[in-house]
């Protein structure tokens, strides 16, 4: 798998990864969550790990810190949340979200530990590689539920894809 693609997986499937400053309830047990609840929830942890998800390109290129769009809570968020719900629940795998969460933010503990990983090494780091990929009944959810287009469409207009193309291309 290229570096781009690996980048690309953990700026378009997470928003995760990257600064001890965000604050996730670890308390939450998303497996005991209503939908209203979860689609909360989710959405909190979604703004929390927004801007932090583009630091190992930052970390080659300081600009894509300045291309990051503000997280928008709103409808489009929501109703992809809530599908990621009713998706996980058919397949009884509440807890993925859980799980990812918990990846997450050993991910970030992984980043911090390591400056030298960015988008042009991470291929290097399977440590990293385990924390920051999300389970494969997440990943599934999220796709068909529309997650990776949702996200993909708010990089495109913000100029960020052609951005993390020109700082991917130049780690390579």
């Amino acid at each position: 798998m290229t570096n781009l693609k690996l980048a690309a997986i953990c700026a378009i499937i997470l928003p995760n990864i990257a600064s001890a400053d965000i604050e996730i309830d670890t308390s939450i047990d998303f497996t005991t969550l209503n939908r209203g609840a979860f689609v909360d929830a989710l959405d909190g942890l979604t703004q929390a790990m927004w801007e932090p998800t583009f630091t190992l390109f930052a970390r080659l290129d300081p600009s894509i810190s300045d291309a990051i769009p503000p997280y928008q809570r709103g409808d489009e968020f929501r109703e992809t949340h809530g599908c990621i719900f009713d998706v996980l629940s058919e397949q009884d795998a509440i807890d993925d979200v859980n799980t990812l969460r918990d990846g997450s933010l050993r991910a970030v503990a992984y980043i911090e530990a390591h400056p030298e990983l960015n988008v042009g090494t991470i291929a290097d780091h399977d440590e990293y590689l385990e924390h920051a990929v999300p389970p494969d009944a997440y990943v599934s959810a999220a796709q068909s539920c529309g997650l990776f287009d949702l996200n993909s469409d708010i990089m495109k207009n913000a100029g960020l894809v052609e951005l993390m193309r020109e700082v991917a291309g130049n780690a390579n």
